[in-house]
């Protein structure tokens, strides 16, 4: 026990003045008695005020003395050092992120964050309540509002940790908006702190606590990995595998490449420290099928160890051209052998015939028929955008450079000299922005889709620059066959991926890489099937055959890095990591002045009743 005010402990010296005055004679008057028969008890009082005999008997001293001796404490503020809650209602956010999967606390970063949320539910005293969130690749609320532990300890048993980035954002504005209902809530993130900063995420004026576990950083992971074809020699097959250290001490390991599990190469690989190498594979001898690349080497993170890709053979792709002249356009669409061009102008086309793809080069038709368009400097009332006007010299200011159009491409520098002036339909999404409308969409809906760049290209710098055959032939992937020509079909893990149906109904299986089977419904032709949480290889089923296959890839540095950080940055605030439980002063005069009031009135009783 300690004491916030311990000069007040001084107040204890009025205890021998007390002591003193039972140490005084008292002074009795003198009176002649026939007898003294009946005195015997006064002779006993006589004897008992002698010095040093009624200290042992005297009940009312000692009341007294230990009266005085809890005031004195009383004053001095005592208190207890307690393991103890901040609120009375906590939100517990638990990292379910891949880096979690780390092995270097046993058995792993998330066991050990799960024992932390159950010491939290442990400690909560009557009356408080608690409620769980696992922040993976997707939020999910394990439990909500409870008092109840066992339910709370169930709901922490659930928390999984995906092959997955977290998605604490949204976990961390669905805590606060769950904190601001409470009177006295807390917000407790339990993570590594492998994230990126939340700066425009507000936590207002809730009270948060950063619990961090992890202790390792020995990892060497993969962190980009793709397919593409190498059109400066017509198309060939290359796989692209980037690898990055992350580990304080130069590494050796073995690359592996499997093909439909069959080895296919190894290739040793030495890294320095914090260091990264991209490895190339070309001239694949497989056109198709899953291929996976795997780093041999035991370190504390094996979620990143293995990347994949699935591989689709290409078959020949049809394309009308509809142009008054466009010698960079059709070059950049000549350039994949497999393409096969047929071209015409806007007064001798006559929408018949049947090709893959259909591209209007400056002029479209009123209204598009079923098929797949690839709209440049031009739209139709059921294109994925409606004109508005023309803006000039637009810059780019953003693009997505995860989806299957744009990837491999840069618009950094790009120079338009005008464009169109947009608005996306509904089911228009927008792949490149500019500040005041969107240059490049696609969209896909009553059996059309369609890609839309809204400049023309001899208006623009993009022609002369690398970006643009590979744009091209992006758009051709995606455009026919319902993109089943892409040469590379991945997703990040966590993403939802839209399934072919092909014509089917009812359901399908899906089966995922750790071996489960999941049921997917097919909704009004179409199904959608969302959880990609493990990286690796997906097979959709249709009874025993598998009409669609897919790979998921965790390829994030975020992850990788799984050197556990001492703080997070959330809003404006620098949050500390700490213990599950924190150390509170207690002060227990409460107690105490409710015993010196128990004792004054026991001291008043034994004075009155003359014990």
């Amino acid at each position: 026990m300690s004491f916030l005010n311990p000069i007040s402990l001084l107040y204890l010296l009025t205890i021998p003045p007390v002591v003193l005055l039972y140490f005084l004679r008292l002074r009795r008057r003198s009176r002649v008695v026939s007898s003294t028969l009946l005195w015997r008890d006064a002779v006993a009082d006589l004897q008992a005020n002698a010095p040093f005999q009624r200290l042992r008997r005297n009940l009312l001293l000692f009341l007294q003395v230990l009266l005085l001796a809890l005031l004195a404490v009383l004053i001095a503020r005592p208190f207890l050092t307690l393991r103890a809650l901040s609120g009375e209602s906590e939100v517990i956010v638990i990292d379910g992120s891949a880096s979690m999967q780390a092995t270097d606390e046993k058995p792993s970063r998330l066991a050990v964050a799960k024992r932390a949320a159950a010491r939290i539910v442990a400690d909560l005293s009557r009356g408080d309540e608690a409620c769980i969130i696992e922040a993976g690749g997707r939020t999910r609320v394990r439990a909500g509002f409870t008092t109840n532990k066992r339910e709370l300890q169930a709901a922490i048993d659930q928390v999984t940790a995906g092959d997955t980035e977290t998605a604490l954002r949204d976990a961390m504005a669905l805590a606060v908006s769950l904190a601001r209902k409470k009177r006295g809530a807390e917000i407790v993130l339990i993570s590594d702190g492998a994230l990126d900063p939340l700066e425009d995420l507000s936590l207002g004026g809730e009270r948060v606590r950063f619990v961090r576990v992890g202790k390792g950083s020995s990892n060497v992971g993969i962190t980009a990995m793709d397919a593409r074809r190498d059109y400066s020699t017509r198309g060939a097959l290359q796989l692209f595998v980037q690898m990055t250290s992350f580990a304080d001490q130069p590494t050796s390991f073995v690359l592996e490449t499997y093909h439909e599990d069959s080895l296919v190469d190894a290739r040793p690989i030495e890294l320095p420290a914090r260091g990264s190498r991209g490895e190339v594979f070309a001239d694949l001898p497989y056109e198709a099928g899953a291929v996976r690349a795997h780093i041999d080497l035991n370190d504390d993170l094996a979620a990143d160890n293995s990347g994949y890709a699935y591989l689709l053979l290409r078959r020949e792709i049809s394309v009308l051209l509809v142009t008054a002249g466009n010698l960079f356009l059709q070059k950049a669409l000549e350039v994949d052998p497999r393409v096969r061009v047929t071209q015409t102008t806007p007064t001798d086309y006559t929408g018949l015939g049947s090709f893959d793809v259909t591209v209007f080069d400056g002029w479209a038709p009123p209204h598009l028929a079923e098929g797949s368009y690839l709209l440049i400097h031009t739209a139709a009332d059921n294109a994925p955008v409606q004109v508005a006007g023309e803006v000039t010299t637009p810059s780019v200011v953003r693009w997505n450079d995860r989806h299957p159009l744009t990837r491999h491409v840069s618009f950094e520098d790009v120079a338009i000299a005008d464009a169109l002036a947009v608005r996306p339909r509904a089911w228009g999404q927008a792949l490149v922005e500019a500040e005041a409308t969107p240059l490049l969409v696609c969209g896909e809906e009553a059996k059309i889709r369609a890609v839309f760049i809204g400049f023309a290209l001899e208006r623009s710098n993009l022609p002369l620059r690398a970006a643009f055959p590979i744009l091209i032939q992006n758009c051709l992937e995606w455009l026919s066959a319902s993109g089943d020509s892409l040469t590379n079909r991945s997703v990040k893990t966590g993403d939802a991926v839209p399934v072919p149906t092909l014509g089917r109904r009812g359901v399908l299986l899906v089966d995922c890489p750790d071996g489960a089977s999941v049921r997917l419904p097919i909704e009004a032709d179409r199904a959608v099937f969302d959880a990609t949480d493990r990286a690796g290889l997906y097979q959709v089923r249709a009874g025993n055959a598998v009409h669609y296959a897919f790979v998921a890839n965790l390829l994030s540095q975020t992850e990788s890095k799984i050197k556990p950080r001492g703080e997070v940055t959330i809003g404006d605030r620098r949050i500390t990591g700490g213990g599950a439980i924190v150390n509170a002063n207690r002060e227990i005069w409460r107690h105490l002045a409710l015993l010196a009031l128990l004792i004054l009135a026991l001291e008043w009783y034994a004075y009155h009743r003359r014990i």
